[in-house]
């Protein structure tokens, strides 16, 4: 007993805290998330006031049968309609859904859905329940992180790129390439693929400096480069290792047809054509044994480059 005298025929506070329909109308006119009832023509029946003032509504009752489509973009409201469809026939509920609403007037918004089958006391499904949450404040944050994130990246990958690039060229400096060529060979043994390397050095840099300009010297080293770049097979991996000198590396299969000296000589020729007629590099190659590791490779590779230079200045 609580003390309060109960007066014949009356409803005592106790009591009314247990009448369904007072526990309803509460319900809907104190949560904070978005309820709402529907019928089996996904039409509003009754919602709550926050959905109404999410809907843009004064009243919820203006809700009352009006549909997703009176409020939301035809591609969302259609989705709804769908999904609701499904609910209907199968009886399975959707849980936390997470939903991307799109509004008529174009805005975006996004909700937590949990919609499931509204029964009557038969059994029988009359139309849907659901309760959505507004999470657009959250999604707007990890869109935020997330951007920072793609950022942070972007400069941890350009970071990457100033410590293993060429300031003059763009082609891997001596650092990235040594890294970039070590992994390559120890794929394509791997793969029991040939790994080729070539030394590619300047012919008189220094006298097209002192004759013609630092200028032309910077010229001659990029029309290099470029030539490089452009004959590198898709696998291959060019960089500048010193002030003249360049390497190619090249991995191929054995249907690959691998590049000679002959063909990065011309390849340079026509490059320097337009800015430095008449520039020309010397080009040594070596063959991967499987002993080589990069450092011997690279040593071989610079060897016959001297070699080749040495027969022809004799």
């Amino acid at each position: 007993m609580d003390g309060t005298a109960a007066i014949p025929g009356s409803i005592t506070p106790s009591e009314a805290l247990l009448d369904d329909r007072y526990l309803l109308d509460a319900l809907l006119e104190h949560s904070p998330d978005h309820l709402y009832f529907k019928d089996t023509g996904s039409r509003f029946l009754r919602v709550s006031r926050s959905l109404a003032r999410w809907m843009g509504l004064q009243d919820p009752l203006e809700a009352i049968g009006l549909s997703d489509a009176d409020f939301f973009a035809a591609e969302h409201a259609e989705k709804a309609r769908m999904d609701e469809d499904v609910i209907l026939r199968t009886g399975r509920p959707i849980v936390a859904v997470e939903e991307r609403e799109v509004w008529r007037d174009g805005r975006e918004t996004w909700v937590s859905t949990t919609k499931t089958p509204l029964r009557d006391r038969s059994g029988q499904i009359i139309g849907i329940f659901g309760m959505s949450r507004d999470i657009t404040a959250r999604k707007a944050a990890e869109k935020l992180v997330t951007n920072q994130a793609v950022q942070l990246a972007e400069q941890a990958q350009l970071l990457r790129d100033l410590a293993t690039r060429d300031d003059l060229t763009g082609l891997l400096n001596r650092r990235g390439f040594f890294d970039a060529a070590a992994s390559a060979i120890e794929l394509a043994r791997t793969a029991s693929h040939s790994a080729v390397m070539f030394f590619v050095d300047v012919d008189s840099l220094k006298q097209i400096n002192d004759s013609q300009g630092h200028q032309t010297g910077d010229r001659a080293l990029t029309s290099i480069a470029n030539a490089l770049r452009d004959i590198a097979p898709s696998d291959g991996i060019a960089g500048r290792i010193g002030g003249d000198e360049f390497c190619l590396l090249q991995t191929a299969g054995p249907t690959d047809r691998t590049l000679d000296e002959t063909d990065i000589q011309q390849a340079i020729a026509e490059a320097a054509a337009p800015d430095v007629p008449g520039l020309t590099a010397t080009v040594g190659r070596a063959d991967a044994t499987p002993t080589d590791d990069l450092a011997r490779l690279i040593a071989r590779a610079d060897h016959e480059m001297y070699s080749r230079r040495a027969r022809r200045e004799t």
